[in-house]
């Protein structure tokens, strides 16, 4: 066969390759397209769960972040640790003249008073009217907790002219109107915030009011009467403003209020005979029992 016979049937086989390429081209891309369209549907589906799973999620979490307990329980607990409140028979603890001292407390159910239950100075509570060891200290009117209220301490005959002498010397051998200090000064000691007061916070020296009040409460108006009241007072005696020295110690008790009068001041004195309030010149050294405020 010729060439030219062959030209024909080579024209017709690449026809039908054609053909035969574009129907299978054609049911390629749509069996393709039908494939990616099951694809599509099934992430749509796929978020569609996601999503709720998330909601439902976020709905569980809001309340727990909501809900808490933490605070009413912490006030509870503060509300617990208030400090105890004092109630007259508790002891009380302070500092006196540099160290710690601890005092017990005593009521006088007639007056409704509490006191310490010892002088400032005093190592325990009297077991007689004439037990030393409950004497105390014996302070000036109006001066602070400075040493000078020591039984021995040691003297000086130069006044102060401000509420601190700045030492622990008692200061005697002065003219009128018999003050350590010059010119004088009615505030000192007055109340539980007076400039001077010698005893601990809440508690101040008692007024001649105060004082008269205990003395009438005594079963008998003498020395047997203090040492035998809640107080157990003793015959602590006194300090002398002329020269220092020591006074009717065992015989006598004498304990100062926080009133003035003039010049003077008023205080508490007893003996084996009687008891009375009296004024005195500052500058002596008497005993002090202090009052809750």
């Amino acid at each position: 066969m010729s060439k030219k016979g062959f030209a024909p049937i080579i024209i017709v086989l690449i026809i039908a390759l054609l053909v035969l390429g574009v129907i299978g081209g054609y049911w390629y891309f749509k069996n393709k397209s039908s494939k990616l369209n099951t694809v599509v549907t099934t992430t749509t589906t796929e978020e569609l769960t996601t999503t709720t799973t998330t909601t439902t999620t976020t709905t569980t979490i809001n309340p727990k972040i909501t809900t808490t307990t933490t605070k009413p329980k912490t006030t509870t607990t503060i509300n617990q640790q208030k400090a105890k409140m004092f109630k007259c028979g508790d002891s009380v603890t302070f500092t006196y003249k540099g160290s710690t001292v601890t005092y017990g407390t005593v009521k006088n159910t007639i007056t409704n008073e509490c006191w310490m239950d010892r002088n400032l100075g005093a190592s325990q509570v009297a077991t007689a009217f004439n037990d030393a060891q409950a004497y105390g200290d014996l302070f000036q009117w109006g001066r602070l907790d400075d040493g000078h209220q020591t039984r021995t301490s040691g003297t000086t005959t130069n006044l102060s002219s401000s509420d601190n002498p700045g030492h622990s010397n008692f200061i005697y051998g002065m003219g009128g109107p018999y003050d350590w200090r010059s010119p004088q000064n009615n505030n000192l000691w007055q109340g539980v915030l007076g400039v001077n007061n010698p005893c601990p916070s809440g508690w101040r020296i008692p007024t001649s009011a105060e004082l008269e009040a205990e003395r009438a409460s005594w079963s008998s108006n003498n020395s047997a009467g203090a040492f035998a009241s809640s107080l157990r007072l003793t015959l602590t005696g006194y300090r002398n403003r002329i020269n220092f020295t020591l006074k009717t110690v065992g015989s006598g008790g004498s304990y100062w209020s926080s009133t003035v009068s003039g010049s003077i001041a008023l205080g508490l004195g007893f003996f084996s005979s009687d008891a009375s309030m009296g004024i005195f010149h500052r500058a002596y050294g008497f005993s002090v029992r202090c009052l809750k405020d």
